[in-house]
């Protein structure tokens, strides 16, 4: 039997809209890159495209925009920070672009020396647009793995892999 506290739980929950993004990070030891996917819901994508770039992006239509490719890169340099070792990693090679009826998926590799003794992130992305934005990151490096979460609280993190 449903109660009307759970009801109006329910009525709450499903018109009230989730704001969060997922990026995963994982090392290639064979190709000495770090293969990092950023998903975030499509109409919030284009929309804080649009509000900060004046472009149109289009996603997944007929008309969509010849060199939409270039303002997912841009907008990851400016809200996406990943240092390695005290070296900015600045300018990720973009793979390619995968997309559902609510969500896109955009690749990315970023080819790294070495090996990784210290890592640095901070990850702003459409914090500027949402107050209660939530950013998910699952690290992955050998046999380290770890999940962090980015809110307007805490932007930034620093850790050793193991």
């Amino acid at each position: 039997m449903i109660t009307t506290g759970q009801l109006l739980l329910f009525f709450l929950l499903a018109f009230h809209p989730v704001h969060v993004s997922v990026t995963s990070m994982e090392y290639n030891k064979v190709e000495k890159v770090f293969l990092v996917s950023f998903k975030v819901f499509t109409d919030d994508f284009e929309t804080i495209v649009e509000r900060k770039y004046g472009v149109d992006l289009n996603l997944g239509k007929e008309n969509e925009l010849k060199n939409a490719d270039e303002y997912f890169s841009r907008y990851f340099r400016e809200t996406f920070s990943f240092i390695v070792n005290g070296k900015e990693l600045k300018e990720p090679v973009f793979l390619k672009k995968k997309m559902n009826d609510i969500a896109v998926w955009l690749y990315y590799r970023y080819p790294i020396s070495g090996n990784v003794e210290k890592v640095e992130i901070k990850n702003i992305i459409m914090l500027d647009m949402f107050r209660d934005q939530s950013n998910l990151l699952i690290f992955k490096y050998n046999d380290f793995e770890k999940g962090f979460i980015f809110n307007r609280e805490k932007v930034e993190i620093q850790f050793q892999p193991d």
